[in-house]
């Protein structure tokens, strides 16, 4: 497996809208388990 490319895009909205690594993994476990889809996400897969 390659090397993983940061998300420019991802980091310049998270940047525009003070929101942190963490939060948006957290939101999308959220909605993973509403959705009946549990998600187990951390910072780390938010890059």
């Amino acid at each position: 497996m390659g090397d993983k490319e940061p998300n420019a895009g991802l980091a310049r909205l998270l940047d525009e809208t003070g929101g942190k690594h963490a939060q948006l993994a957290c939101q999308a476990n959220a909605v993973g388990t509403e959705t009946g889809t549990p998600f187990r996400y951390d910072e780390s897969a938010v890059s």
